[in-house]
């Protein structure tokens, strides 16, 4: 994946008579000129504003925003965003599912497993707008798994509930650990042994 870089500098802004920070454009991609590389005044504000960056509080502008950053961008972040990662065995009896700083661990349990059983872990790095995983075959792999365990550094099950609203996939196991602390290989692979004894 290539990263393309949107904002717009000196000689992209020149023939720019006009520059509307917010701009409602078919792709949903506003201009993002860097303050003071030209003579325009970049604006930018956290509250509903118009395509200039100015506050308003009217409801037509606010629809229109919202259309651009929640419809017209949308189609254009899901096309471009990182698709989890399947490491481990093509066709997982077990699956380790897991998001953001579990990679590393997640990634030794499935080596330290792998000689015992077929299992793999599915990491994400990205999950907004969530990824389609059903275009790369991913819950066909998820549901032909006898045991799919959720391993998430928060005590409520974020990400779980994230991918069951999103795909209406439930996990059938979880690890969660919440003292403020990451997960260690020891402690991973323990509870991971735990819910395998248990199929």
């Amino acid at each position: 994946m290539v990263y393309e870089d949107y904002r717009l500098r000196r000689a992209a802004l020149q023939g720019i008579i006009e520059y509307k920070r917010y701009a409602c454009t078919d792709s949903g991609i506003s201009p993002l000129a860097v303050p003071g590389d030209s003579t325009h005044l970049v604006v930018v504000d956290s509250d509903e504003h118009d395509e200039e960056g100015h506050i308003i509080e009217d409801a037509a502008t606010r629809v229109n925003m919202m259309h651009k950053r929640l419809f017209a961008k949308r189609a254009r972040l899901q096309a471009e965003i990182a698709m989890p990662v399947l490491y481990g065995d093509p066709r997982p009896r077990i699956v380790l599912l897991g998001f953001g700083s579990t990679l590393g661990v997640m990634k030794e349990v499935v080596d330290e497993l792998a000689s015992v059983c077929p299992i793999a872990m599915l990491h994400f790095s990205e999950v907004y707008p969530f990824p389609a995983l059903e275009e790369h075959h991913l819950l066909e792999t998820l549901q032909a798994a006898e045991q799919t365990i959720c391993v998430e550094n928060n005590a409520t099950g974020q990400f779980q509930r994230l991918l069951r609203a999103e795909t209406g996939f439930l996990c059938s196991g979880r690890i969660n650990r919440y003292d403020g602390r990451p997960f260690t290989l020891e402690s991973l692979l323990g509870q991971v042994r735990e819910q395998i004894a248990k199929m």
